[in-house]
C-alpha cells in the first residue's frame, strides 16, 4: 500500500463535502444508541456509543487533515470509515438479537440507511439516487 491515494484531489472535495453534514451525526449517533439501550441493555449501549464516538472522533481529525491537504491521512481515514461502517452493522446485528419487532424494523432501517449512505457517499455515485428516484410503473417486476 502506497502512501497516497490516486484520487486524492477527490478525496479532498468529498471531505469538504461531508464536513458541511458532520453535526447531523452526533444526534444521530446518540438517538440510535437509545435504541441499542433500550433493546439490548445500558452497558451494550454504552459500549457502542463509546466505540461510536471515538472512532467518528478520529474520522473527525484524518478528515481535517485531509482538508488541510495531507495526503498521509487518506488511508487511515478510509480505514476509519470503514471502522464506522462495521460498527453500524454491529448496530443492526445487536438489535435484531433483541428478538423484538422493533428491533427487527431497526435493524432493518439501519442497515438499509447504511448501505444508501454508502452508495451514495464517497464518489457520490448518481446511480443509486436515480434508480430510488426513478418513477416505477406497478407491473415492473424484479430481476
Amino acid at each position: 500500500m502506497g502512501s497516497e491515494i490516486s484520487n486524492f484531489p477527490a478525496l479532498v472535495r468529498n471531505a469538504q463535502y461531508n464536513a458541511r453534514f458532520a453535526w447531523v451525526r452526533l444526534p444521530v449517533i446518540v438517538i440510535v444508541a437509545g435504541f441499542v439501550w433500550r433493546l439490548c441493555g445500558a452497558e451494550i449501549a454504552l459500549l457502542w456509543l463509546a466505540t461510536m464516538l471515538s472512532a467518528e472522533r478520529v474520522s473527525v481529525h484524518l478528515r481535517n487533515r485531509i482538508v488541510s491537504g495531507d495526503p498521509s491521512a487518506a488511508y487511515p481515514h478510509l480505514i476509519s470509515l470503514g471502522i464506522m461502517s462495521a460498527l453500524w452493522v454491529c448496530f443492526g446485528v445487536l438489535v435484531w438479537n433483541s428478538n423484538t419487532e422493533l428491533g427487527r424494523i431497526a435493524a432493518c432501517i439501519g442497515l438499509l440507511t447504511t448501505a444508501l449512505y454508502g452508495a451514495l457517499g464517497g464518489q457520490k455515485d448518481p446511480r443509486p439516487a436515480t434508480i430510488l428516484a426513478a418513477p416505477r410503473s406497478s407491473h415492473s417486476s424484479c430481476l
